[in-house]
């Protein structure tokens, strides 16, 4: 389980028109899981619940998109300056058990 946070929508962000996407793929890049939901006026949080994967090494990607054409919306992390419309959020691994 994840939280993300995010700033809320400016008050000239029409209201219900975006949604956050979350992808997850593995070493080799193939996308092993995705979920979205929207972005609404007044939220700032959400609790993300990924599907159970197997071990391995994983990256978790965010994108904002309007939900009714699917246009993606330009980032940039300000950490490093990448910039595109779909951002590495983190890396992580999963052990195998035992």
């Amino acid at each position: 389980m994840s939280m993300l946070f995010w700033t809320e929508p400016g008050p000239d962000t029409p209201s219900d028109t975006y949604s956050v996407g979350i992808h997850v793929e593995d070493a080799a890049g193939t996308l092993v899981a995705s979920l979205d939901y929207g972005v609404h006026a007044g939220s700032a949080c959400q609790i993300v619940l990924l599907p159970d994967l197997p071990a391995g090494s994983y990256t978790l990607y965010g994108l904002i998109y309007a939900w009714q054409t699917g246009e993606r919306l330009p980032g940039e992390d300000l950490t490093d300056g990448m910039a595109g419309d779909r951002l590495p959020l983190l890396k992580f691994e999963i052990a195998s058990p035992g």
